[in-house]
């Protein structure tokens, strides 16, 4: 519920702002006289913003299209039946999300069955083990027998020769279960692939599989493109390569479809020069955390082209466009006027630079007042009223 005393201020904001109207034009001009009909249009209320003389970097506009900066055609590992598909187009994914389920039955039988023949092995192994105890204990023993001429010589061959085949077999015992072992690690991996993961951040733009298709070795599952981060390529003319070498200023974009202007410095001049055109291209990054932006979009930016220069700028909501091209609403008070009134001045823009742009024109000069808000329903010589300099009379 609006509270009185806000209420009290309203109505006397407007009771000042209509006061300082008829004490400037005269109340028979807004209607109020107390005899004949009005003498002229009424004034417009519009706000105001100054021209300014500022350093500014020179640029030119150049033309291109978003792309993405990672584009996969994301593929199977494994052949088999497609047993779950986890997406779907338009999906927003992260990296390492499911994108689909191979059928893994049989290598999850596979994995069984040498983890199995893995245990058989450790018997064996510790059966080896005992025969080499065995063995060697036979063979100390023989030694001091075959010494003394309690043994025959041959008996202590045979105990060293059985020893070393114990030890043998030992040996081989142990490389059989790393073989089992590196089995099982690859019948593992295999079955691991059968889940197929997006290798990073993206959208699924497309799906090159369905559920109960059979997928080959290397088959495309999904086709998907990275989100978050993005490129603007843009063909830049030929003529530029030595300026954008030299000056490394923002880089102002524009995304058409989304209204959206982004600054950004990091850019690559990829070189290769189209002979037809005598274009090269550059790739502007620039992030884009909200998902808004899309690979195929149009884009324009003002690539910095030279040194920081004097230049006049102005606020972008005073550009107004007729046939005759760009044109601003300048507001001034001659001599003698009661009131200010709003003339067209044409310019001619030279670059965007945030919410301003850079214009050329030599009928304006800083500080000039341009309309910024009212231009649209403004008319040559219609007179004008700043509302920002009315409401200064009244009270907070």
């Amino acid at each position: 519920m609006i509270s009185f005393t806000r209420c009290f201020r309203q109505i006397s904001r407007m009771a000042v702002i209509c006061f300082l109207m008829a004490s400037v034009i005269g109340p028979g001009r807004l209607g109020w006289a107390q005899e004949g009909p009005p003498s002229g249009p009424p004034p417009q209320a519009v706000r105001l913003d100054p021209v300014r003389m500022e350093k500014m970097q020179d640029r030119r506009l150049v033309t291109g299209e978003v792309r993405a900066v990672r584009r996969s055609k994301v593929a199977g590992q494994e052949a088999g039946l497609v047993a779950k598909l986890e997406v779907e187009e338009g999906d927003v994914i992260k990296a390492g999300s499911v994108l689909a389920r191979l059928d893994n039955r049989r290598l999850t039988l596979q994995v069984q069955s040498v983890i199995a023949s893995k245990k058989v092995a450790q018997a064996t192994l510790e059966e080896r083990r005992a025969e080499v105890k065995l063995r060697e204990w036979q063979y100390e023993t023989l030694k001091p027998l075959v010494a003394s001429g309690a043994s025959r010589e041959e008996e202590l061959r045979e105990a060293e020769s059985a020893a070393s085949v114990a030890r043998a077999k030992l040996v081989q015992a142990k490389q059989s279960i790393l073989s089992i072992e590196a089995n099982r690690a690859f019948l593992q991996q295999r079955l691991d692939d059968t889940v197929i993961l997006a290798p990073f951040d993206a959208a699924v733009v497309s799906k090159h599989t369905e559920l109960g298709e059979w997928l080959e070795e290397g088959g495309t599952v999904v086709e998907i493109v990275a989100v978050g981060d993005l490129d603007a390529w843009f063909d830049v003319p030929e003529g530029m390569i030595g300026a954008l070498n030299t000056h490394r200023g923002a880089i102002t974009i524009q995304i058409q479809a989304t209204s959206q202007t982004l600054e950004t410095s990091t850019r690559r001049i990829i070189p290769q020069v189209d002979p037809r055109a005598r274009t090269f291209p550059v790739a502007v990054r620039f992030a884009d955390p909200s998902h808004v932006v899309k690979p195929g979009m149009s884009a324009t930016a003002w690539m910095p082209t030279g040194d920081s220069v004097a230049t006049l700028t102005i606020a972008k909501d005073a550009v107004l466009r007729n046939e005759a091209g760009l044109y601003v609403y300048r507001v001034r008070k001659s001599e003698g006027q009661p009131m200010a009134i709003a003339e067209p001045v044409p310019i001619r823009a030279l670059f965007s630079t945030g919410d301003r742009l850079a214009i050329r024109s030599d009928r304006l000069a800083a500080d000039d007042r341009l309309v910024v808000e009212g231009n649209e329903r403004l008319f040559p010589g219609a007179p004008v009223f700043d509302v920002l300099e009315a409401e200064k009379h009244v009270d907070p």
